[in-house]
Formats: C-alpha cells, structure tokens, sequence
C-alpha cells in the first residue's frame, strides 16, 4: 500500500514486512525513529528498489544538535538496505538496538558520525543492547562535527581533504590512501598535491601540523 512519507510507513509496519522506497530524494526534517522491533525470521525492512538509490536528506534539521538524527534505530532486527542518509543535524544513523543490518547504505554531510553504534546512557550496562549489529558493504565521509574540530566523527579525512585543497584546488580526494598503525590506535593519511613554489609547501606543511587531529606530519 503506497503511503505518503517513511514516518507512517514505519508506524505501520509488522515483523516480516517490507517498505520498498522508489527513487527520490526525501527531504525530511525531523528524526525517523525506527522503536519498533522485529523477529529473528521476520526482520523488519527498509529497501531501495531493484535499481534504484533513494536518497534521506535531513537538510531541515539543525546543524549541531544531538537530538537532530537522521534514522534513530532503537528497535531490534531492522534491515535497512540500499539508501543514501545524508544531511543530518547529528549522526546519520544512531543504533541503540541490537540484531540490525545496515547494508549497502551511504551515509554523508552529516554533523556527526556517519553510522554510530551506542546504547543510551540508561541502558549502557545492558549487554543486550547496541549489540550484535553488522554493517555491510556501507561507505561513511565527510561527517564533521563542526564543535569538535571533527575528532568524533568521520571527519579527519575531511579535515585533511578541506586543508588539502585550500592550497590545490584541483585536488582529487579519490587519490587518497588509508593505512592504519600497527596498534590500530592512529590512521595515516597519504595526500598527493600539485604544488607550484616551496612556499606553497611550508604553508601546507604548517596548516596541517597545527590542525588539532594530526599528530605528525611527514
């Protein structure tokens, strides 16, 4: 039965069913929460439809506030599948739940973590929630929390790109490579630059050393 948003959609919605979302971008403003719950056999879902890639954008919500997410799961055994969650005044994505699948979704734009896995301050010592979820096949970038420089957010690639092209403008972020440190503890960041003096380098150089998410600069 075609309904006339997500929000009455996912009120109506019974363990086993599915809501199939045409192509499209929707504009949304407030938080879909997604408090319904679902059974091991009979998952609830959330899928594009064969061939399309519909689009969340949560644009009219604002920027900063932790309470301004895009889809809030709380619920268990939701399967959300082949949509983009971009825009969101906070993370993109917020799991509280627990036995959820988020597959083949991109999450982007937002002014926090992209996809964050947490259970509420009240429920934080309960094992069984913000447990057992996957993500599958999903990408994440250019989520940055503006209050915190991005330190708690997928935002350190951001920040290197951002700086990056203050001073390349034609620098191409698909050229950059990811590799973590031995320990796991810091993530190292190649960027290839088109540089025209020495001076343009000192000055790269010196505005990425002084951001506060780099630790070294080589």
């Amino acid at each position: 039965m075609p309904l006339a948003g997500l929000a009455p959609a996912v009120q109506r919605i019974q363990p086993g069913a599915t809501i199939w979302i045409a192509a499209g971008t929707y504009e949304l403003s407030q938080t879909v929460p997604l408090s319904r719950s679902g059974e091991e056999s009979k998952p609830l879902r959330i899928f594009a439809e064969s061939g399309e890639r519909p689009v969340f954008d949560f644009m009219g919500q604002a920027r900063g506030s932790s309470s301004a997410r895009g889809l809030a799961i709380s619920g268990d055994y939701w399967h959300i599948r082949g949509i983009d969650v971009i825009n969101a005044g906070d993370n993109c994505i917020n799991i509280s739940g627990a036995h959820n699948t988020i597959e083949r979704v991109v999450t982007r734009g937002c002014s926090d973590t992209g996809i964050q896995i947490s259970a509420n301050s009240s429920q934080a010592g309960d094992p069984t929630r913000a447990a057992h979820n996957s993500v599958i096949n999903c990408d994440s970038y250019e989520n940055y929390d503006q209050a915190n420089a991005g330190e708690n957010a997928d935002g350190f690639v951001h920040a290197v790109t951002t700086i990056a092209r203050q001073f390349d403008p034609d620098f191409d972020a698909a050229t950059i490579e990811l590799r973590d440190s031995k320990t796991g503890k810091y993530l190292g960041v190649t960027v290839t630059v088109t540089a025209t003096s020495r001076e343009q380098l000192d000055d790269l150089y010196r505005a990425l050393s002084s951001h506060p998410m780099v630790k070294v600069v080589l």
